[in-house]
């Protein structure tokens, strides 16, 4: 038994180190009678598997035979698994071991000669017909005590005088201290080979759809293999799943935004390190909703970092965390990364109100406020003036950037660089907010799903957004969230009269856009969470709805659906509307019945069915 363990030089190149393995393993392969098993070992994810397949064409070399030992428990599993491998079978695994092992190998032959199996044993037919070299992966996913298997694979190195290949990633073997004890009786070599992302790259393509995520992917991939390196899990499989999933992130990027360069690195970089962080299990739904937390980043014996913190330190170049723009928001990074999706539009939405696809010349004085210090004191000053005088002026009336100036300059009395209170500064922006939705300057709430909660900032993931700046909600960034929220409201209720006929018309001249309204899935603007038909004329929608029965059953059918939806008991949200259908029920009804018997009977069935809430 050979005992000498081949160690390769510890270096940063996993193209040489498994090049140094290569050879190893190809010496093996030539060599007569090793006498030894020679075992592969990387962590999971490195591609192992796919090395050895590779480097010794077991798929296609009639001499080499590859078996997984992936959850096997007794002996008699261990031989049916290279049955198996032997002589592949349709149907799956036996329900019995022995005798219908024997009756699914029949016409296995040894030296030209069919065996009876009534007379030979399964394992007498296995030593007796394997090739010349057994490859056996999944080493540590076995169940078989440690011992015991090398006892069943030390039968085909000793007495059969077989080559013998292990795969496995032993650091992770449940019995790792009983596999140091006994491996020197059975393994003579160790290669150790490393997650090669330059190699393997190449074939992650095929598992992409062409677009134009796939080509910008190609066209970056030393940048991907930089974030991935950097990311230190060195698991392909995981870099491959987070390639595909960038390539459908960008696939929604419009052009427009993908010709910008430097932007566009930024956001891979952040989207694969999130994502790639995320598939692993390093952070989860509630980490993603903290990157606007600098806390995460704080250190000590009471409070490490977390593991939030953590990916932001690894990958420097992206934003991770901050209160510096974060080019993929924390609603939008919450959405994409943790629940799987986003809108185009939302994400678009995003991407453009963030100043990293705008030029320098074109920053924001608001987002200088947040670059503070950065900047030299004289320009520091003159941007407070600025913006003084314009809130002065009520020239600024958007809310996510009123909002964004209350958290820069929060930011900026916690570090005393300007005087006074953060409740001073709260109350002063609720007077500027007061005389907005007085001279009518604010914009009204929008009745939207898909972009900002209607408002025109984020704040449900626990941070006020806007632009790809976020920062943590307090007490007093509480009371002046609630303000511009109830001024939005406050403006949207007074149009909501003139929204409600602009409803009424399209259900009389064109009830498609009157369905489109209630859409949801992918709309800038949408009633679908929005108290509305109460302030319609419930005559005039019985007498729409009942034109669109007559002229287009199929129609009528799916805005009855719409509605009886929206007057279920748990909409809450929409309890202002219930009174309302009640009326419109009994008008419907009475119009339909002066018709004709018959129509008034169909509209029954159709109040019924696709109308009242059950």
């Amino acid at each position: 038994m050979v005992s000498d363990e081949l160690n390769p030089p510890i270096v940063d190149d996993s193209a040489a180190i498994n090049e140094a393995a290569r050879g190893v393993l190809a010496d093996y392969l030539e060599t007569g009678n090793p006498q030894y098993a020679l075992l592969v070992d990387a962590p999971w994810g490195a591609g192992k598997t796919h090395f050895v397949r590779q480097e010794t064409q077991c798929e296609t070399n009639k001499d080499r035979l590859y078996v997984s030992l992936y959850g096997l428990s007794t002996a008699e599993e261990f031989d049916w698994a290279i049955v198996r491998a032997l002589k592949p079978i349709a149907g799956g695994k036996a329900a019995m071991w022995g005798k219908q092992a024997k009756n699914l190998i029949s016409g296995v032959q040894v030296a030209g000669f069919a065996l009876d199996l009534n007379k030979v044993s399964v394992t007498e037919i296995i030593l007796s017909s394997l090739p010349e070299t057994l490859i056996f992966d999944d080493l540590e996913r076995c169940r078989i005590p440690i011992d015991e298997l090398f006892g069943l694979i030390n039968r085909f190195v000793e007495h059969q005088k077989k080559k013998v290949i292990l795969v496995a990633n032993t650091a992770e073997h449940q019995s790792r201290r009983t596999y140091e004890k006994t491996r020197e009786k059975l393994i003579g070599r160790v290669v150790r080979i490393e997650a090669d992302p330059v190699a393997a790259i190449a074939g992650f393509w095929n598992a992409m759809p062409n677009g134009a995520g796939k080509s910008y992917l190609q066209e970056n991939a030393a940048l991907a293999i930089k974030v991935f390196r950097e990311a230190g899990h060195n698991n392909l499989r995981l870099f491959r799943q987070s390639l595909v999933d960038a390539a459908r992130m960008i696939d929604l990027v419009d052009e427009s935004l993908r010709n910008n360069r430097e932007p566009m690195e930024r956001l891979l970089r952040t989207f694969l390190g999130l994502d790639m962080a995320f598939i692993s299990g390093e952070i989860t739904v509630a980490d993603l909703k903290e990157r606007s937390s600098l806390s995460v980043l704080s250190e000590n014996k009471d409070s490490p970092v977390r593991p939030i913190g953590l990916v932001q330190k690894r990958h420097p170049e992206a934003d991770i965390l901050g209160y510096r723009g974060l080019i993929v928001s924390v609603d939008v990074g919450v959405k994409l990364i943790g629940n799987g999706y986003v809108s185009r539009d939302e994400l678009n939405n995003s991407l453009r109100g963030t100043y990293h696809f705008a030029t320098k010349e074109e920053t924001p004085f608001w987002v200088n406020l947040w670059n503070w210090a950065d900047m030299g004191e004289a320009d520091v000053q003159s941007n407070l003036k600025e913006i003084d005088r314009k809130m002065d002026g009520d020239e600024i009336t958007s809310p996510g950037i009123l909002l964004q100036l209350f958290g820069a300059k929060s930011f900026m009395l916690k570090l005393g660089a300007l005087s006074g209170t953060q409740g001073e500064l709260a109350d002063k922006i609720i007077s500027t907010i007061e005389r907005l939705k007085q001279k009518k300057l604010l914009p009204p709430y929008e009745p939207v799903t898909s972009r900002r909660g209607g408002y025109g900032f984020s704040y449900d993931s626990g941070t006020v957004s806007y632009g790809g700046f976020g920062y943590e909600i307090d007490d007093e960034t509480r009371r002046v969230v609630a303000a511009m929220k109830s001024a939005q409201k406050h403006l949207f209720e007074e149009l909501e009269p003139s929204n409600a006929q602009s409803l009424l018309d399209e259900l009389q001249q064109s009830p498609e856009l009157f369905l489109n309204s209630f859409d949801d899935v992918g709309k800038e603007r949408s009633f679908s969470r929005t108290p509305i038909l109460h302030y319609i004329d419930h005559t005039a929608f019985a007498a729409a709805l009942l034109r669109t029965f007559n002229d287009n059953r199929d129609l009528a059918v799916k805005i009855g659906d719409v509605l009886k939806e929206r007057r279920q008991a748990h909409r809450s949200d929409l309890a202002a509307e219930h009174p309302w259908f009640d009326r419109m029920d009994l008008a419907l009804s009475r119009q339909a019945n002066a018709a004709s018997q018959i129509l008034g009977a169909q509209i029954e069935l159709y109040l019924r069915r696709h109308l009242r809430a059950n």
